[in-house]
C-alpha cells in the first residue's frame, strides 16, 4: 500500500520508501479512493528489489528487499 508520494518517491508506511520507477515498479493510482481501501498495493517486477528506510538511493536506507511477484 502507499501511503505517500514525494519527489518520484512512493511511501510504504512508516520510513520505507521505494523509488517510483515503472521499469521495475507497477503502481496504478486511482484519482478517487474507495472508503474501504487505505492505500494501494505495490508488485515487484524484479527478484530483490530494495526498499528503504527514507526516501535515497544510499545502502545505509536500504530496509530490505523483495522478489518478482511479491508486494506490500
Amino acid at each position: 500500500m502507499v501511503w505517500a508520494e514525494k519527489e518520484g518517491w512512493l511511501n510504504l508506511g512508516g520510513d520505507q520508501w521505494i523509488k517510483n520507477d515503472p521499469s521495475y515498479v507497477k503502481f496504478n493510482k486511482k484519482s478517487t479512493v474507495d472508503s474501504s481501501i487505505v492505500g494501494k498495493r505495490i508488485v515487484s517486477k524484479f527478484n530483490n528489489l530494495r526498499f528503504y528506510d527514507a526516501p535515497s538511493w544510499q545502502d545505509k536506507d536500504v530496509a530490505g528487499s523483495v522478489d518478482a511477484g511479491l508486494g506490500f
